[in-house]
């Protein structure tokens, strides 16, 4: 629920600490963790994912954290420009020729590695956390994407049941990403192949990435912070030679 924006300006500077005109500081998890010796995870769709959840997680804990929920916002701030800018990719409408002919709509497949990578949750990386992932990718492509084929289905049962039916044909394939854009025929048509590479290069990136457990490291500064709250209100206590909680 903050307003708190940044430019983006500040994302290219953020391992430094940087000073808003109310005088607070702001650092990055970058700070943080080089501060505390601890290296921080690749930039994958997965640890985005993680941000997300643990951002989840930390809004279900108000008032217990000054800083975190700062420092998590600009980290996932961070991760996404580079995670969807990876290839410096600018948006798919930038250095296009002017439109000719009528307004057509130019369908491209990606298929998805599964038989390389039997046990990866493609789909997963692809939808990210309530579809953000996918949602970030057609805007950034200037596209619409859909996980169609064998397994594209979240209730298997209903898939099998699909299958062979008309409009359902799809599941007959192997599972893809299918890319559609409407444009005058020429742009089109340089948008789907751009948005074709994009996706096969966000898919490769994703799969080359070696998972790194990244909740263990904010799990790390959650239980550090928390255990500086309790052992600074327990020492308070024993000052005051109350025992049991206080109320403050």
């Amino acid at each position: 629920g903050s307003s708190n924006h940044m430019n983006p300006q500040s994302s290219s500077m953020l391992p430094h600490m940087h000073h808003s005109p109310g005088g607070s500081s702001q650092s990055s998890l970058s700070t943080l963790a080089t501060a505390a010796n601890i290296s921080l995870p690749k930039i994958t769709p997965e640890y985005l994912q993680e941000l997300l959840k643990d951002k989840k997680n930390l809004q279900s804990l108000p008032n217990l954290f000054n800083h975190l929920d700062k420092i998590l916002e600009t980290e996932i701030t961070r991760v996404r420009s580079q995670l969807f800018h990876f290839n410096g990719a600018k948006r798919a409408s930038d250095d296009l020729p002017e439109g000719e002919g009528p307004i057509v709509t130019v369908q491209e497949k990606v298929f998805i590695p599964v038989k390389d990578n039997p046990s990866y949750n493609f789909v997963g990386r692809l939808l990210g956390p309530r579809g953000m992932t996918a949602k970030q990718l057609e805007t950034d492509l200037d596209c619409k994407i859909m996980v169609r084929g064998k397994g594209s289905m979240r209730d298997k049962k209903k898939e099998d049941q699909n299958r062979g039916k008309p409009n359902w044909e799809h599941l007959a394939e192997e599972l893809h990403v299918l890319i559609c854009v409407e444009d005058h025929q020429n742009r089109a048509e340089m948008k789907a192949k751009r948005a074709a590479e994009e996706i096969k290069a966000f898919l490769e990136q994703a799969v080359k990435m070696v998972r790194v457990p990244s909740s263990n490291l904010l799990m790390g500064l959650l239980l550090i912070t928390a255990g500086q709250k309790v052992s600074h209100r327990i020492s308070r206590n024993a000052s005051r030679g109350q025992s049991g909680p206080s109320s403050g």
